[in-house]
């Protein structure tokens, strides 16, 4: 079982859920968390006797208490500790607004307004081969409704598939001329990233506060270059909303489909 250590939140301590650890740092201002194997590890994390440089820590991004198996899988296997350093660098300067998100490019922890869609990105390893796959939710019988398979060139890890479905869906926003709509997605990592600190990344040269290139830096800047000039809104919804469960299934099935 993991444990989710919280050193700087809303209530510091020891979680085994993900989504719990989840509320104590989605717009908490310089949140501190890591991913530990045993709640010992996690426990000196949190009272700071142990810097979370172990070998078994890994970062909670990505990681969803009621995702799939295989995405469970793909997270467990992928080390993305850049993505939590990343997060935890720029959360010092920036954090996710409380409230409606009003302008473009905006992110809300809570509910938003505006037209909604649920976009959900999985990668995983069909035999041998990576495969990713991207699912867009509308709702109900939408024929705006997309499950397919992801081609991206370069290593495939369900950061970038997360990424490269938001680009999807935004390039299908703007196809649709639909304006005021809400981007949902699960991952706190790409609401954060597209709402707090994508615009300070442009101005520091795609740097993070440490001097370091941004993780997945090419990625970032394509899906800013896309959303420029929409009216969008970013909102991190709940991994059990029946809404967000149908992206993630189209987003899996997306994957296995032949490209």
């Amino acid at each position: 079982m993991p444990f989710y250590a919280v050193k700087k939140g809303k209530k510091p301590g020891v979680y085994e859920k993900w989504n719990d650890c989840q509320q104590q740092t989605i717009g908490f201002h310089g949140a501190q968390f890591k991913k530990f194997d045993t709640r010992e590890e996690a426990e000196s994390f949190v009272s700071g006797t142990n810097p979370g440089k172990t070998a078994s820590t890994k970062a909670a991004t990505g990681k969803r208490g009621a995702a799939s198996k295989s995405k469970r899988e793909d997270s467990a296997s992928e080390s993305e500790e850049s993505e939590s350093d990343q997060e935890s660098d720029d959360s010092e300067d920036e954090s996710v607004p409380s409230k409606k998100a009003k302008t473009s490019n905006q992110a809300t922890s809570k509910g938003a307004g505006g037209e909604q869609v649920y976009v959900d990105g999985c990668s995983f390893n069909l035999g041998k081969q990576p495969v990713a796959g991207v699912g867009i939710y509308w709702g109900k019988d939408s024929p705006n409704n997309l499950s397919e398979p992801l081609a991206i060139s370069g290593k495939i890890t369900l950061n970038r598939a997360l990424i490269h479905a938001a680009i999807r869906v935004v390039n299908q926003i703007k196809k649709l001329g639909k304006s005021d709509v809400t981007i949902n997605n699960d991952n706190s990592n790409l609401i954060q990233s597209m709402s707090s600190w994508v615009s300070k990344w442009k101005s520091n040269g795609w740097k993070t506060n440490a001097g370091t290139d941004v993780a997945n830096k090419e990625d970032y800047q394509e899906l800013a270059k896309a959303a420029e000039g929409l009216q969008i809104s970013w909102n991190l919804a709940g991994a059990d909303a029946d809404e967000q469960k149908h992206a993630d299934k189209l987003a899996n099935e997306g994957a296995r489909k032949k490209s």
